[in-house]
């Protein structure tokens, strides 16, 4: 092929030689010429077509010109009519206020003779008229220039509007004219320029395909350090958060891959998306039971992919909610609701988001929640209900009750932790690293694709040229009105910004002097009423009706002039809109002028240019058939040079292929080799005979290939990096298998851990159970003078998940629970137990409210006894209105009220502690 390219080009050398030897400079200066008269004739042609379609977009814009003109001379019309009409109604006002004024003046007058203190008061009048008079000047003012504001920002806020459809107008004009551009320029295959750009933008391709290829690689590592943070701290806080939320071992893996992100659509557990009121959880955990622990996902799809995990994994198993599958509820027992002792339904006494409400109706269903149990057996019997203290009854009768242990699973999100962080920044990286790969899939398509671009790129001819820079100069030009248009809507957005800062403050000044008017007019009006007050009837009765009339008036008038005003100011708006339409119109007309003159000027030209190419084609003709032939020749060698350029580039690119998947080959040759000698070996140990078969034949092998390549060619290009993305991905898979076989290795010791504290914790727990309950027996039997006591753990095994039994057995009764006392021995069993613990660990001061309520005077003397006995370990205070107990008190406080409601304190101190009585202190009530 290069030979047949050296040839080619020597060929058409020698042809151009012969055409220059034959042709001299005259047939050279011809070409030269017919070639420039070309160019101008593209260009007329051009100029022309683009002057005509300015012309079609001047002539719409001229007819929206002159409607908007015809609308804004109507609406002018209009408003001088309905400002005549204004002006007659002022002036029938101002006469009839004058007329007013005067026979209120007389009024005045009259009233003035007959009082001096009524003159006094009128002259206050006059001063407050005269304010009320400036202010309503200012406010005047303050309203026209509101108005005048609010005409300006409608003014602004059209001019934006058009200027921003103007500026789309451009853009499209621009974007079209720098599409055909583009497509021009990649259509040719001759340009220099458009192939040095592509090859600058293949390498800017590849760059972007290394950063890209860099980026991946980071974020692999970085995605395997978080992996191991978060299995890390996951090991660690799994024991702890699962004893802490009670979930089972599929929930708790169920939500780890949602905080991994390893399975998309997982929202959490029916407990982390609600939270409860603390007085209704009992219920409410109650009445949710086990589904407390089901899982909320979008839909079926993430619920099969969940219990699929589950199944590969064996963990267990888990219910799932799916949101899109979910059936809406209808409850029953809505007639109960009215009764006062219910509080409603379950599903009502929790928060959530709503979107969650069918799947909480499947947990709740229509459970109704009571205040108590006998409240229930009312309305049992068809209806679900529980209570707030947690009993249970079922639809069908059934009864569910008695001592309840706390439930671990508790309503409402797990704490924010590190280890969600790190989760959060997991799932981040991974998105990451997914769009990152996807970008470097696309990189390479188009590495591929401008590869075959530059390879099939070509140049372009003298009219290809011509249009091309035609078509740039129209992009300049769209570039130009483009900017113009952002500066002129920048200047309108500015103007129209600070037209509302006025506006703002101009709404500040009227409020203003409006409340300030509103205050003076009040003030008015009172003194006008102690005109009316102080004058006699008859002219007070006149002055009313005067004044009356001439409010109604001249609140009549104040409208109309401020109607008036807002004409006024919309007139001027109108006006100055219409000279704007009417410049604009002459602009259009100067530009269909000027765009006429240039279709005429350049038609002359064409009809020149036309007559001068025929003249010279001609000829060129008259030269003579062995140029012409020779002409042939040499575009013949020319298009046999560009095909070989072609063709070796076919070549050269196919023989870069084929030795790239050479080597590829050998590389893999060598590999299976190894792998074969491997094999051989391992074969040979194991005492492995191979039998020959029978091989296929030469046809067979051949249809075989002729099948493996279709096969190949139905799956497109194929990525040759993917068997090295295989074997990164195949040794991540492996170091994170020893990463999980340490992570469980670290995971057992801290479950040994946890089991090693817990049981120091018990005996702890054994040794302050076993000394409280000695000393608790003790302090019992000498309370109750030979009654017998006993601390009892509901579960030794578990001591810290249940609760502590108290049974005592006062003198001459049986062995009793504590709830199955009565109030006296209930309160002995207790001061007994405090009196246990005070002796093992005594606190430094103990407050004793009315403790001796319920007890008798034997018993609440022996516990004052006892008391003045450990006063000597730790001090005591105690509220109490039995004489014994304030017999045994070192020091006594009392509170008395008196007659005269003052409360008066009374104190007894003991004199040996110290020297001075203090004194009654009186302290109001």
């Amino acid at each position: 092929l290069r030979k047949l390219l050296d040839a080619a080009v020597a060929r058409l050398s020698e042809l151009e030689q012969e055409m220059a030897d034959r042709g001299g400079e005259e047939a050279k200066q011809l070409k030269e010429k017919l070639d420039g008269l070309r160019i101008q004739r593209a260009r007329a042609a051009d100029g022309i077509e683009t002057s005509k379609e300015t012309l079609k977009q001047i002539r719409l814009e001229t007819g929206d010109a002159n409607k908007e003109r015809a609308k804004v001379q109507r609406e002018t019309d209009a408003l001088a009519r309905e400002r005549t009409n204004v002006d007659g109604r002022v002036g029938e006002l101002d006469g009839q206020i004058k007329g007013a004024d005067g026979d209120l003046h007389e009024v005045d007058e009259l009233a003035s003779k007959s009082d001096a203190k009524v003159l006094g008061i009128q002259k206050q009048i006059i001063a407050l008229n005269n304010e009320i008079d400036q202010v309503e000047e200012k406010l005047k003012g303050i309203v026209l220039e509101g108005d005048r504001t609010k005409e300006a920002m409608g003014r602004l806020e059209s001019e934006i509007s058009q200027i921003e459809e103007s500026r789309k107008q451009y853009q499209v004009e621009f974007d079209d004219t720098d599409w055909q551009l583009k497509e021009l320029r990649s259509s040719t295959k001759e340009s220099g320029k458009s192939l040095q750009k592509l090859q600058q933008e293949f390498h800017e391709k590849r760059a972007e395909e290394a950063k890209l290829a860099k980026e991946q690689a980071e974020l692999q590592t970085a995605i395997l350090s978080l992996t191991r943070q978060y299995a890390q701290i996951k090991a660690e806080a799994d024991v702890a958060e699962n004893m802490k939320r009670g979930y089972t071992a599929a929930v708790s893996a169920i939500l780890e891959c949602r905080e991994t992100g390893s399975i998309k659509g997982i929202h959490g557990t029916v407990a982390q998306l609600a939270h409860v009121d603390p007085q209704y959880e009992t219920a409410i955990v109650t009445a949710a039971g086990a589904r407390m622990q089901a899982i909320i996902v979008d839909d079926d799809t993430v619920a099969a992919q969940c219990i699929d995990f589950l199944k590969r994994r064996k963990i267990g198993r888990a219910t799932f909610l799916p949101l899109s599958k979910m059936l809406v509820g209808k409850p029953r027992g809505k007639a109960i609701l009215v009764a006062k002792e219910c509080l409603g339904f379950a599903i009502d006494l929790c928060h959530f988001d709503e979107k969650y409400r069918d799947a909480f109706f499947y947990v709740f269903g229509d459970t109704l929640v009571v205040q108590s149990l006998d409240e229930a057996r009312k309305w049992m019997g068809g209806v679900r209900l529980v209570t707030v203290e947690g009993e249970l009854i079922e639809a069908s009768g059934a009864m569910i009750g008695g001592d309840m242990e706390r439930s671990t699973v508790k309503f409402g999100p797990s704490a924010a932790s590190e280890m969600e962080k790190i989760a959060e920044k997991l799932r981040e990286a991974q998105t990451h690293a997914e769009n990152v790969a996807n970008l470097l899939d696309g990189i390479r398509k188009e590495i591929l694709d401008l590869e075959g671009t530059i390879k099939d790129s070509g140049g372009k001819s003298g009219a290809v040229e011509v249009k091309a820079s035609t078509l740039e100069a129209k992009r300049r030009e769209f570039t130009a009105r483009l900017a113009a248009a952002e500066k002129d809507l920048t200047e309108r957005k500015d103007r129209f910004n600070l037209a509302e800062k006025t506006a703002k403050r101009i709404e500040e000044d009227l409020a203003k002097f409006s409340k300030a008017l509103d205050a003076l007019k009040a003030k008015r009006d009172e003194r006008k009423k102690a005109v009316i007050e102080a004058t006699p009837q008859q002219i007070s009765s006149r002055m009313k009706e005067l004044m009356s009339r001439r409010a109604t008036l001249a609140e009549e008038l104040s409208g109309l002039r401020s109607k008036l005003e807002a004409m006024a100011t919309q007139t001027t708006f109108l006006e100055e809109r219409g000279t704007e339409v009417d410049t604009r119109i002459g602009t259009l007309e100067d530009q269909r002028k000027d765009h006429e003159k240039r279709i005429e000027s350049n038609q002359e030209s064409l009809g020149r240019l036309e007559t001068e190419i025929r003249g010279l084609e001609k000829t060129e003709a008259q030269m003579g058939k062995q140029m012409k032939d020779l002409q042939d020749a040499r575009d013949a060698a020319y298009k046999e040079k560009t095909d070989r350029e072609a063709d070796l580039d076919k070549v050269t690119h196919k023989l870069e292929t084929k030795e790239d998947f050479l080597l590829k080959m050998e590389t893999e040759l060598k590999v299976q080799e190894e792998q074969l000698s491997e094999a051989e070996r391992v074969m040979k140990e194991m005492a492995v005979e191979l039998t020959e078969g029978r091989l296929p034949t030469l046809e067979e092998l051949k249809a075989t290939i002729t099948e493996c390549e279709t096969a190949i060619n139905a799956l497109g290009p194929i990525n040759l990096r993917a068997l090295e993305d295989y074997e990164a991905q195949q040794a991540r898979a492996i170091e994170l298998k020893d990463e999980f076989k340490r992570l469980e290795g670290q995971r057992e010791e801290l479950i040994n851990l946890v089991n090693q504290l817990t049981d120091k914790k018990k005996e702890g727990l054994a040794k302050v159970f076993t000394a409280i309950s000695e000393n608790f027996k003790r302090v019992y039997a000498e309370l109750s003078e030979g009654g017998e006591a006993d601390l009892l753990l509901e579960d030794s095994e578990k001591p810290f998940e249940a609760g502590l039994i108290l049974k005592v057995k006062p003198a001459h009764k049986k062995a009793l629970r504590l709830e199955a006392l009565s109030g006296g021995e209930k309160s002995l069993a207790s001061m007994a137990l405090i009196f246990a613990i005070q002796e093992y660990d005594p606190s430094p001061f103990y407050l004793l409210d009315e403790i001796d309520q319920n007890l008798d005077a034997v018993n609440a003397e022996k516990v004052a006894r006892m008391i003045r006995r450990n006063s000597a370990t730790a001090q005591f205070v105690q509220i109490s209105l039995r004489k014994v107990s304030l017999k045994e008190a070192d020091h006594l406080i009392g509170v008395t009220m008196t007659p005269e409601s003052v409360s008066e304190v009374i104190m007894r101190v003991n004199l040996a502690d110290i020297e001075d009585e203090k004194p009654t202190e009186a302290i109001p009530a």
